[in-house]
């Protein structure tokens, strides 16, 4: 289907999106899969130029996980993750494409596997006309990319937000967003796909959505050590425990903890949502807007 380029805010071409898989063929080059594109991309790993370093794209499946090359015939065989098949892609040319289906057991409803594969979808053009991001560009695997989004698009107002984990998002509980202003999994995803990634939101099934984070993606692991019974001890005693309580670690209620931030134009956030501290000691930097890199500094903060 000819080269294609990685994911670019400023191209109309078709771009690869969120590598999840690689392995080298028999000459030397890389078959790397794209979980978000469906696509194999064929790159020359010795390329030091964009021009030069995309051979050749293949169409795969839904949401590719893996790729193996066979030493014999040079085909590559992909792991299709989303729809449950294997793709044969004949790299050095001639037998076209393959995919069979695999009869396997269906672990989560039709809606949440539904909702999975349009979250990670970067050529849905309802998402994003320029297939550049998906809805698991920022929150991969229905988590998050640990990085402070500078926002300040469409009609969202300028702000600096840390990317949420949507496996502790308080679906059905509170607002959504730091400053919990959508009430509803619906009006959120209007105006994310919107204002954020290009899209118009239509055909969109927000009950798939609202499946897969219910059935599929689940809370950052916590890693108790032999400390952490003193540490529950200090918590509780420095009155933590009254904003960051229950399973989830917090009352999500807004609080006014932390003056805005000067160098985001437009940002007069003062009060957020408690957030919760399932596995916190893995998701830095902290606060709505990331301003403590570490704990030792948001322990440390007026």
């Amino acid at each position: 289907t000819g080269p294609a380029t990685y994911a670019v805010f400023d191209r109309g071409d078709r771009a690869f999106n969120a590598p999840s898989g690689l392995a080298f063929t028999r000459d030397g080059s890389l078959a790397v899969v794209h979980r978000s594109s469906g696509d194999l991309g064929v790159l020359e790993p010795e390329a030091t130029a964009p021009a030069t370093r995309v051979l050749a794209s293949h169409r795969a499946g839904k949401g590719p996980g893996g790729v193996t090359i066979d030493p014999v015939t040079g085909h590559a065989f992909v792991d299709n993750a989303f729809d449950g098949s294997v793709t044969r892609i004949d790299l050095e040319g001639g037998d076209p494409p393959l995919t069979r289906l695999r009869s396997l057991p269906k672990r989560f409803s039709a809606a949440a596997l539904a909702g999975r594969r349009t979250f990670h979808d970067a050529r849905n053009v309802h998402l994003t006309p320029l297939a550049v991001v998906a809805c698991s560009t920022c929150h991969p695997e229905g988590a998050d990319d640990g990085l402070v989004w500078s926002l300040h698009a469409g009609a969202v107002t300028p702000r600096a937000r840390r990317s949420m984990h949507l496996g502790v998002a308080p679906l059905g509980l509170a607002g959504l967003h730091w400053d919990s202003e959508f009430l509803a999994l619906r009006p959120l995803l209007d105006s994310t796909v919107q204002n954020l990634m290009g899209g118009d939101a239509l055909l969109l099934d927000a009950a798939n959505f609202q499946a897969y984070l219910a059935e599929i993606v689940r809370p950052p692991p916590g890693r108790p050590g032999p400390e952490s019974a003193a540490g529950r001890a200090v918590f509780e005693a420095a009155g933590c425990a009254n904003c960051h309580a229950g399973e989830r670690f917090t009352d999500d209620v807004m609080h006014a903890v932390l003056t805005p931030m000067t160098n985001t134009p437009g940002d007069t956030l003062t009060s957020a949502r408690t957030p919760s501290l399932l596995g916190v000691s893995q998701r830095a930097p902290y606060f709505h807007d990331g301003r403590s890199p570490d704990l030792a500094d948001l322990h440390t903060r007026a």
